[in-house]
């Protein structure tokens, strides 16, 4: 497998608010129905990487893209198949999710200080395909990565590593 190719089993999700269908930071926990999604869920295993990034004003007010948080995979809960287990989790904030993902405790984190997914940013990450080229034809830099990275998206383990870095760089400069 190439360095640009992504591996399957890392991913990185938009979500719009924590109300819509977004991720429980405070158990953990991810879920969705939608299929699409369901089947890139059923991919991910234990010691996957999944990074949360949505849109909000920074603080000059102005929209712009972050990464939120990222669990290390600790459990893939299927609906008909786990049903015992997913009864007893605190999260049910939607009973319709097909597929509940829960992060290690110890090895996820929820950013403290949110993690800029701008241009540079996205440019680092080769798997996803950005080219300077590509920022130039659009509008704005902010619809430009939403277009792009509307739907999950796979990642490749240098981008996890990379955006992992990234994390805890942050973190330590915002301590």
């Amino acid at each position: 497998m190439s360095n640009n190719t992504p591996e399957v089993n890392n991913l990185l999700i938009e979500y719009i608010s924590i109300k819509d269908h977004g991720p429980n930071f405070s158990c953990l926990t991810y879920g969705d129905s939608t299929d699409i999604k369901v089947a890139q869920l059923l991919k991910l295993t234990v010691g996957s990487y999944v990074f949360f990034q949505t849109s909000m004003k920074d603080e000059d007010g102005k929209m712009k893209h972050f990464i939120m948080a990222y669990y290390y995979v600790f459990k893939v809960l299927v609906i008909g198949k786990d049903d015992g287990e997913i009864s007893k989790l605190k999260y049910l904030d939607n009973n319709t999710d097909r597929v509940i993902i829960i992060g290690d405790e110890n090895k996820s984190k929820i950013l403290a200080s949110p993690l800029k997914f701008d241009k540079e940013l996205a440019l680092e990450l080769h798997c996803l395909h950005f080219t300077p080229e590509y920022f130039q034809k659009k509008k704005s830099n902010l619809l430009t990565i939403s277009k792009e990275t509307h739907s999950h998206r796979y990642l490749d383990s240098k981008s996890v590593d990379l955006l992992r870095g990234k994390c805890e760089a942050i973190q330590r400069i915002n301590k």
